[in-house]
């Protein structure tokens, strides 16, 4: 973008960079206060903006292998857009929602699960099981969808497709459900099984082809889960493809 476009503003921030100490709730400032007179870091930036994380590789102050996850908060603020931005969001929202149905029959949509963190008990219980064939309960599915599609309007969810992503190569994996056995067990009969499919960069991917409606209790079930390595098996991403009518 040119500067000397007209149509955007450019503000130059006075911080736009920190440096962290101990990682725990860590400002970048020594006593983090919403009325000092001074710019805070990163203060007059735009909410919408791409963020880089550094960590200096030849000296390394303790094991990074034991970084699962990084958490940002962001406080912000927002002005009124209008009547006139109000009308065009709502209408946008509007015609997109009326598509739906058309769009998750032509495209599908999709839901992208991180079973180690939307999951935590669940995934943890799989984790320190000691069985041969584990399971892991994913429960009801259906009421971690966006909320427009579970309105009255929508009659029936359908599950196409399942995608599991995850470090562990050559795994045997089944889905199962039960319309109505919400703590499921792993004697129920399969749905159906994942089949090997192409990598995704380092990690393996598994594919269920299935056609089954949403409502109900899921869970994955891994036989011969003894030899998984559990020390690398930090999570695993479940993608669902799904259509409504």
């Amino acid at each position: 973008m040119e500067e000397t476009d007209d149509r955007f503003v450019v503000n130059n921030i006075p911080v736009t960079a920190i440096a962290v100490s101990h990682g725990q709730d860590d400002s970048g400032v020594f006593e983090l206060s919403f009325k000092d007179e001074r710019y805070l870091p990163f203060e007059g930036a735009g909410a919408i903006s791409r963020w880089r994380f550094e960590l200096q590789n030849q000296f390394r102050q303790f094991d990074y292998q034991t970084i699962n996850d990084v958490i940002v908060h962001i406080r912000y603020t927002a002005s009124d857009g209008g009547e006139t931005l109000k009308s065009a969001a709502l209408s946008n929202l509007e015609t997109y929602v009326n598509n739906a149905e058309q769009q998750s029959k032509q495209q599908g949509l999709f839901r992208l699960f991180s079973l180690a963190h939307e999951f935590p008990n669940e995934w943890h219980q799989f984790i320190s099981s000691s069985e041969e064939d584990r399971l892991l309960v994913l429960g009801d599915l259906k009421a971690k969808l966006p909320f427009f599609v579970k309105s009255n309007q929508i009659n029936a969810i359908n599950v196409v497709d399942l995608r599991l992503f995850t470090s562990q190569a050559d795994l045997d994996l089944s889905v199962l459900k039960d319309d109505e056995l919400q703590n499921l067990t792993s004697d129920l009969d399969p749905l159906g099984s994942f089949e090997a499919a192409a990598d995704v960069g380092q990690l393996s991917q598994y594919v269920a082809d299935i056609s089954e409606e949403i409502d109900g209790f899921w869970g994955l079930q891994v036989q011969q889960a003894n030899l998984l390595d559990l020390n690398q098996l930090r999570d695993a991403w479940l993608v669902v493809k799904y259509t409504i009518s």
